[in-house]
């Protein structure tokens, strides 16, 4: 939701490149991530890549690419959990 003084509190934030940021967890936050890095399409600014390093050495990618903004969402794609 874009709520950047909630993400302020867990991590500290910081540019890695023209395009890229990089977020480190706080040490209350996690014990696992070492860093997650967020990297945004120059033009539309978009998040293209986002690549998570865990402390033991692992890493996980995520590429989005094709993809479509605002598009139309049929309602029946979702379903409503009564308690």
């Amino acid at each position: 939701n874009g709520d950047y003084k909630r993400l302020k509190n867990k991590f500290r934030i910081s540019l890695v490149d023209d395009t890229t940021i990089g977020l480190i967890p706080t040490e209350t936050t996690n014990n696992v991530i070492q860093t997650i890095r967020v990297t945004f399409e120059r033009k539309t600014l978009q998040p293209i890549t986002v690549q998570v390093l865990e402390k033991g050495g692992d890493s996980t990618q995520i590429n989005f690419y094709d993809y479509q903004l605002n598009q139309p969402v049929d309602d029946a794609w979702f379903t409503t959990c009564s308690p």
